[in-house]
């Protein structure tokens, strides 16, 4: 091999070492973009998974908050029914005094 012709073939051999090195880049420039964007999407995740569990906990809350004033209208109803029976015992009573 002339000197030419190993200068031709170490200058090929540069550029092919140029091309690969570009492309490689470039597939790491890509990769980067891509990690960047898997990373956005989790953080999105996340704050959907805080937000599902604050929306969780209200609604909990919500619930106890409907159990509470169920058991008062229960309660409610149990006293109004024992004061309807005590009227009308007492009425029952002032009935037969007038008898």
């Amino acid at each position: 091999m002339t000197e030419v012709e190993f200068r031709i073939w170490i200058e090929t051999k540069i550029i092919d070492i140029q091309e690969k090195v570009e492309t490689h880049f470039k597939k790491s420039n890509k990769l980067t973009k891509v990690i960047q964007e898997l990373k956005d999407e989790i953080d999105i995740l996340r704050k959907s998974q805080t937000d599902l569990i604050k929306l969780k906990n209200s609604l909990q809350e919500f619930h106890n908050t409907i159990r509470s004033i169920n058991s008062v209208i229960n309660q409610m109803e149990k006293r109004t029914s024992e004061l309807e029976d005590w009227i009308s015992e007492l009425s029952q009573r002032k009935i037969k005094k007038k008898e």
